[in-house]
């Protein structure tokens, strides 16, 4: 296990870093396709 150690500390850094990447594009492909509903709804809020 002493052999793991270091691996298992340096992946976080990497890991972490494209999960958030990974988080914000799909944030993005979802804001994008949700975005024009969310217009249609305010249009209708404000009609």
């Amino acid at each position: 296990t002493g052999g793991g150690s270091p691996r298992v500390s340096s992946t976080p850094t990497f890991g972490t870093t494209y999960y958030r990447h990974e988080k914000a594009q799909i944030f993005v492909i979802w804001a994008f396709h949700i975005w024009p509903f969310g217009l249609v709804l305010v249009l209708f809020l404000f009609s």
